[in-house]
């Protein structure tokens, strides 16, 4: 009896078990080889729920809240969205970028994200209805100027305008003051642009945006 009863032991140690439902993303021993004790065989991961971290700076960190709604898109899936909410936020910066971790977490109950996919992640911290905007690339700094834009001025001249800028998104910054609306701006030029510098203009301008 003591004999089959360790038999039996030594059988159940050969099988896997692993404590959680998830899958192998990693395989450290091949079939037939010599395991030691302590040492990893397989790693698995339980991929229910999916975090995805991503860092932002100190002006957006300090408009996020925990549990703030959030989108995320995967270039890997077409640039299909999936809704995911703020869970964690880390409170110190990184001390070289100065920009703080902030993580979402996602359903997978449908299996589609696995480890190490990229994703962009969409955070609406702040509102502003009706704002005029200009595409980000059109938004210039430099000591002298400040921030400012490049306006398609009368004849089709380049003027150099001075703006005061609001909140942003991925595309676009919100112009409080500088621009009106209607007004065309320089968003792409392969040289510097002159100002009263003649230009050729491909109709995208400062805009009303909700």
């Amino acid at each position: 009896q003591a004999s089959l009863e360790s038999s039996q032991a030594g059988l159940a140690d050969t099988v896997l078990r692993s404590p959680l439902d998830g899958v192998i993303t990693a395989r450290n021993q091949d079939e037939g080889s010599m395991a030691l004790p302590g040492q990893p065989i397989l790693k698995v991961q339980a991929i229910g729920k999916v975090w995805v971290t991503f860092s932002v700076p100190e002006d957006v960190y300090v408009k996020m809240r925990l549990n703030m709604p959030a989108t995320v898109a995967f270039d890997a899936l077409g640039g299909r969205k999936f809704t995911a909410r703020v869970a964690e936020m880390n409170p110190s910066a990184n001390w070289q970028s100065r920009q703080y971790t902030v993580r979402v977490i996602l359903d997978n109950s449908h299996k589609l994200f696995t480890p190490g996919m990229f994703g962009r992640v969409t955070v609406v911290t702040e509102k502003a209805p009706q704002a005029l905007a200009v595409p980000r690339e059109a938004v210039q700094q430099d000591e002298r100027r400040g921030t400012y834009v490049i306006a398609v001025g009368k004849n089709n001249t380049a003027e150099y305008r001075p703006i005061a800028t609001g909140i942003s998104d991925a595309g676009w910054i919100a112009v409080k003051a500088g621009l009106e609306p209607g007004a065309r701006v320089v968003t792409m030029s392969a040289s510097r642009v002159r100002e009263g510098q003649q230009l050729g203009t491909g109709g995208r301008g400062g805009k009303k945006r909700t």
